[in-house]
């Protein structure tokens, strides 16, 4: 790869991040609204509905989204129309699939949770959605080969602004569960409208296996991945749900979405990761050299706000939702080491993906579901649902094995880059214990943080400057 293309690379991931981050500003402003209005409105049992809701659009994305065409994004020359049309095509079959078994299923799911008729509507306007979502693959992948992120920014932000007002309102209004399936419908109807007038495309039905079978075996390793993973997250709704009830689910929820926020926030940059570190990729020094700086900034920051919920939980408990879950606070201190390793981890596996692996990521899926499964069936039931957050911990441990993926295919020493931020943030979570029950213990935790926040400021300027001589 010659310098210009690296330079040229850099500058359109560069400015494709700074949409990302208005993007991600205003979505996260409005998902922590959304959540906080729910977490007022809502008791734990009902909040419980949010959590089942958030894995069928999980599983709707995984089948519905990029998927087997994720492929196309790494490709290094630019696909052909009927390599475009091939895998648009497979996939819809995909999504067809999909949409045909949760409309026939629905009925069944409803009952499960005893939700009745209206869950049995919820379900199936969300096998109807799915089908929306597929037919925007090929879209979005083209936009994100290109790196045009700001056209994506503007469509996620449409989505989320439709979302997060229809769900409130009607939750509001007492729709009930109805609330989340309207929302849903007018979310990706909305999408699919903004994304076909941005990136315009029309769908054809093209089959040709000469034309998809390069691209069958990396598609397949990434999408079988992300439905074992989403299998995996089903243990809280399922099983949970079975043995502790549905306000268990409920406080899970509740804290996974508080603890786990500065984590999850970041995910949206997955998105320029993978096409960024597949066109640099072969640049070997320039290749670790922004891996250093994206893992410091991120874990950074992630660390950072993870130590400030952790230490200040209990205000934000009493003072945002008037101390209804109070319950739920025990599930912080596992979260926030979760944090620690989950950061690092998004950015390694897309690293390792660009690398041409995805097979690493199947297996680390596999590791997940297995233990997750066996550790909820084992542990659960005899320590309850608060033992959840350990349980967890144990298997987010497996994502060491993608470190050494990397490591091993590329000779990058994860731990280096995340040193500093970690030991800031566990010298926070000692001193909580130590001092945290006095006032003046809550005040130098308080001066710790300002410092640690000082100090990573200042790493992170260096960075910075090493970002901006990568792009000269």
């Amino acid at each position: 790869m010659s310098s210009v293309d690296t330079d040229s690379i850099l500058e359109s991931a560069s400015k494709s991040g700074l949409f990302l981050v208005l993007r991600q500003i205003i979505v996260q402003l409005l998902n922590i609204l959304t959540g906080f209005l729910l977490g007022r409105f809502l008791t734990p049992s009902e909040y419980a509905i949010n959590s089942i809701i958030t894995i069928v659009i999980a599983f709707l994305l995984a089948f519905g989204g990029t998927g087997i065409a994720v492929s196309l994004i790494r490709k290094k020359e630019e696909p052909s129309s009927k390599e475009y049309e091939a895998l648009g095509t497979i996939q819809m079959f995909v999504v067809a699939i999909f949409a045909v078994s949760i409309f026939f299923v629905a009925p069944y799911i409803s009952n499960t949770f005893s939700y009745g008729f209206q869950g049995s509507v919820v379900f199936r306007i969300l096998a109807f959605s799915v089908l929306l979502v597929g037919l925007a693959i090929i879209p979005q992948v083209k936009l994100e080969r290109n790196l045009e992120f700001n056209k994506i920014a503007i469509i996620e932000v449409v989505q989320v602004v439709v979302y997060s007002s229809v769900v409130v309102v009607l939750t509001y209004l007492k729709f009930g569960i109805l609330s989340f399936g309207y929302a849903i419908l007018l979310r990706y109807v909305a999408g699919l409208i903004v994304t076909y007038r941005i990136q315009p495309w029309r769908p054809r039905l093209v089959f040709s296996f000469a034309e998809v079978a390069e691209h069958l075996r990396f598609g397949l390793y990434f999408q079988s991945s992300q439905i074992i993973n989403l299998i995996k997250d089903t243990a809280v709704p399922l099983f949970i749900g079975t043995i502790s009830g549905a306000a268990a689910v409920g406080y899970i929820a509740w804290a996974t979405m508080v603890m786990n926020y500065p984590a999850l926030a970041i995910i949206i940059f997955n998105r320029i990761y993978l096409p960024l570190f597949s066109r640099i990729a072969p640049d070997k020094e320039k290749f670790h050299s922004l891996l250093n700086v994206l893992l410091t900034l991120t874990c950074s920051l992630v660390f950072f706000a993870s130590s400030l919920i952790y230490v200040f939980r209990v205000e934000i408990n009493l003072i945002l939702f008037k101390g209804a879950w109070t319950e739920a606070l025990v599930l912080f201190l596992p979260f926030l080491f979760i944090n620690i390793l989950l950061a690092p981890t998004m950015i390694v596996s897309q690293a390792v993906y660009a690398l041409g692996d995805s097979k690493s990521n199947f297996v680390l899926m596999i590791l997940w579901t297995v233990s997750t499964w066996l550790l909820v069936i084992v542990v659960l039931p005899r320590f309850g649902w608060k033992s959840w957050g350990w349980v967890n911990l144990m298997v987010n441990s497996f994502n060491l094995y993608m470190w050494w993926r990397l490591y091993d295919q590329s000779k990058f020493n994860v731990l280096k880059p995340i040193a500093i931020p970690a030991i800031t943030t566990l010298m926070t979570v000692c001193l909580t214990f130590v001092l945290g029950e006095y006032n003046m213990g809550k005040a130098i935790i308080i001066v710790v943080l300002i410092g640690s926040f000082i100090l990573l400021a200042v790493i992170n300027v260096r960075n910075l400057k090493i970002l901006s001589e990568l792009k000269s």
